[in-house]
């Protein structure tokens, strides 16, 4: 078993799906927002593996730095289409610090003595509220699964 860390970019976001209502309260379209967050993130994971290293585990907390956003809007209303781009997203109160959990594993498989062919997948969940919707009490927050594939090569 180990403790395990680094630095890596992440871009993360939602979409949001309202339905648009009349003065009369008739359904007449809908709005869908776009966020894009860009992130640097670095989690600390204890990893332990079973089977000879072959299968492993990772567990642990990770920090996310929140770079910049972009957001725009999609609106359809009575058949016609308008988007909106905002690039300021500072009215929502997007935090620039998220707090969150990873778990994930994956498999070695050794090709030879120097090189070993990995797979990976995880999920992580954040902790902390994305941003304060203006509109509504939801706490927004990231759920993210992701999978690596890649090639260890020793360098002794």
């Amino acid at each position: 078993s180990s403790i395990k860390s680094g630095i890596y970019y992440e871009g993360k976001g939602l979409t949001n799906e309202m339905t648009l209502f009349n003065y009369n309260g008739a359904e007449n379209g809908k709005e869908i927002d776009h966020f894009y967050f860009n992130y640097l993130t670095m989690p600390l994971l204890y990893s332990f593996s079973i089977y000879k290293r072959f299968l492993f585990f990772n567990i642990g907390p990770y920090l996310s730095y929140n770079l910049n956003n972009k957001y725009y809007s999609t609106i359809e209303t009575n058949g016609e289409r308008t988007i909106q781009i905002n690039s300021d997203v500072n009215e929502l109160k997007i935090g620039k610090i998220e707090l969150g959990y990873s778990i994930g594993g994956g498999i070695n498989i050794p090709l030879n003595e120097k090189i070993t062919l990995s797979g990976s997948l995880k999920i992580e969940k954040s902790i902390t509220c994305l941003y304060e919707p203006i509109f509504s009490k939801s706490q927004p927050k990231n759920i993210l699964l992701g999978g690596l594939i890649g090639i260890k090569w020793a360098l002794k």
